[in-house]
């Protein structure tokens, strides 16, 4: 199974577009603690998607592991970003794994330190298009990204093209 790093912001989207439980058939996800911490501050904030999480967390289905010190100080040196995304940065830097990240200064950093990313849309789009779920599912998880992600209007309209086309596509085939 693949291991993927991720940060709280793209988990609690691919939570709340309600494709987290298929992902986590395919991938084994590893947080640092620091994005744990965000977690723990979304349940007392009392957020259903941070209770998800921590359920999840509790059967093992994610995983906690922190990075070493050396890789977060010398990210840290270089780059201001906030403890969750820098940490979890450091842990996808040091297990040279592909990270998930909706975090644009994050994403940047990522770009310069060579990592490979996948922000929520990304995820679907791969998701489907590797034919994990359905068209319909895949809709229905978009339109909750809409719903509660931060994406601009181009990305969203680019996400649903390229799922409506590939179903064309296997129409036409048929």
């Amino acid at each position: 199974m693949e291991i993927v790093v991720s940060d709280s912001s793209t988990l609690i989207l691919l939570v709340k577009s309600e494709i987290i439980n298929e992902l986590l058939d395919l991938v084994t996800i590893i947080i640092p603690p620091q994005v744990y911490q965000e977690i723990e501050e979304g349940k007392r904030k009392q957020k259903p998607d941070a209770f998800v999480i921590d359920e999840l967390i509790e059967k093992k289905l994610i995983k906690i592991k922190e990075p070493k010190e050396k890789i977060v100080k010398s990210i840290e040196k270089l780059y201001n970003l906030d403890k969750g995304e820098l940490y979890a940065i450091a842990l996808a830097k040091e297990l040279n794994k592909d990270i998930w990240i909706d975090d644009k200064e994050g994403m940047l950093v990522c770009k310069k330190l060579n990592l490979n990313y996948f922000t929520a849309i990304m995820i679907l789009s791969v998701f489907y298009l590797s034919k994990n779920i359905t068209f319909d599912k895949a809709i229905k998880s978009l339109e909750l990204l809409i719903k509660y992600g931060w994406y601009k209007k181009e990305e969203i309209e680019i996400t649903r093209k390229n799922i409506e086309e590939n179903l064309w596509l296997k129409i036409k085939r048929n």
